[in-house]
């Protein structure tokens, strides 16, 4: 698979896939037989810049532009694209401004305190968690299509899941870490405890060979006809979202904070600058519009259940700390009809940000660089071929992306799923 450093939601083949560019040469290779490298469209992509001497943008700049413009999109629309995880989300508690009226950890409702975590459309409570499924499991590569090229590999090991959904490839030996995600597949199945993974093979090049040092004759792309290029194992994770550890820790400051204050500890002294935490657990109270509550308890073992507990200290918290999964899941992976969690619709959105921002060169295809080179415009500069009417209303003017082609259309995609009170930004 195409990786970088840098996690994103939306894939790096992704990207590749939606600006129509080769899927080999993204990923740094060729192949004769079926991949050649072709006249005015034979740019191989590098991991990074540097190894092109400058002149071609890498994978790790091309992942840098997609979070940058993942994390934008999301200021925006108060979610993510796709789902992410949350750790250590802190908050006020909040506090009914009626002290009278309001019990501890308890509203006017007599219901748990609601708090507004900061990113909507919340998945699950908890913290992501990894269990090995298979590690070092051999990969097969074979001819599906007799071409004389090995186009696709198969994983197959045993299961005790149902949910392929939560069934992840890694390259082996990185403890299932993010970034090292083989993604995206072309099928994962489950029959009886057999799961058996498919994808195209060049997700499997050996990522050792990406860092290779440029040489006087520049980059040199892998060759993939040679399966000897490819790694032959792989692990295979369960992730999911670890319910049954802390979600919510509550925070209280310390209630005397100088000698005088505390008549009982003179000549002994009192514990200052230290808070006081106790664990617990949030339930969704709104989804979409990511509102939870929060509530203090310990996880039994026995039950699988959080089981509620007072607070530690006779008063409200003064803050609490949040961790969970959130994000857009789009309706083709509910479904059941696509292994990936990202809209393409929102996807897109994210690709023509992150090109419009990208100031290094792109490959030599005409339709790539034609594609790229529209997203840079910017719509406010006049041309010998153009000049642009500035119009107020325009959203030119109004978005909070910029003016270039790619983040305007950025922006009349995102404004489609924005709230109706939303009013604009000044660029």
């Amino acid at each position: 698979m195409a990786r970088a450093s840098v996690p994103t939601i939306v894939s790096l083949d992704t990207f590749a896939r939606l600006l129509a560019i080769n899927p080999v040469h993204f990923n740094g290779a060729r192949a004769d037989t079926c991949w050649p490298l072709l006249g005015g469209c034979s740019d191989v992509w590098p991991q990074h810049a540097w190894q092109s001497q400058g002149e071609l943008v890498g994978r790790e700049e091309v992942a840098q532009a997609l979070y940058d413009a993942e994390t934008e999109i999301r200021h925006v629309l108060g979610y993510a694209v796709g789902p992410e995880w949350v750790v250590q989300e802190v908050h006020d508690y909040p506090r009914f401004y009626r002290r009278d009226l309001s019990a501890y950890g308890q509203d006017i409702r007599g219901l748990g305190k609601s708090v507004d975590a900061t990113w909507g459309k919340v998945i699950s409570p908890g913290q992501r968690a990894v269990s090995a499924i298979a590690t070092s499991t051999t990969v097969t590569y074979s001819d599906a299509d007799g071409d004389g090229w090995k186009e696709l590999a198969t994983i197959t090991t045993s299961t005790v899941l149902d949910d392929v959904d939560e069934i992840k490839l890694y390259t082996a030996g990185k403890s299932g870490a993010p970034e090292w995600e083989i993604r995206p597949v072309k099928s994962k199945t489950i029959s009886g405890t057999t799961l058996t993974i498919t994808a195209d093979s060049w997700l499997f090049i050996n990522p050792s060979l990406w860092e290779a040092y440029p040489t006087s004759n520049d980059f040199s792309a892998v060759d993939i006809e040679a399966t000897t290029n490819f790694v032959t194992t792989v692990d295979v994770y369960h992730e999911y979202a670890d319910t049954s550890s802390t979600s919510a820790t509550f925070y209280w400051e310390p209630t005397h904070t100088a000698p005088f204050a505390c008549p009982e500890c003179a000549g002994v002294g009192c514990t200052v600058c230290t808070l006081t935490t106790q664990t617990g657990c949030f339930a969704i109270r709104d989804a979409e519009a990511g509102i939870i509550a929060p509530f203090p308890g310990s996880y039994d073992e026995d039950t699988g259940l959080w089981v509620s507990e007072g607070f530690s200290v006779a008063r409200d918290p003064d803050q609490v700390k949040l961790y969970y999964q959130a994000g857009h899941l789009s309706n083709r992976f509910l479904s059941g009809q696509s292994l990936n969690p990202v809209d393409d619709y929102l996807a897109q959105a994210v690709v023509w940000l992150a090109v419009a921002r990208m100031e290094y060169s792109v490959c030599s295809c005409n339709n790539v660089r034609n594609v790229t080179q529209e997203l840079r415009r910017d719509l406010t500069e006049s041309t010998k071929d153009a000049a642009y009417v500035r119009t107020p209303n325009m959203d030119i003017f109004t978005n909070p992306f910029g003016t270039r082609v790619g983040e305007v259309k950025a922006w009349q995609r995102v404004a489609k799923l924005m709230p109706n009170n939303w009013k604009g930004g000044v660029v």
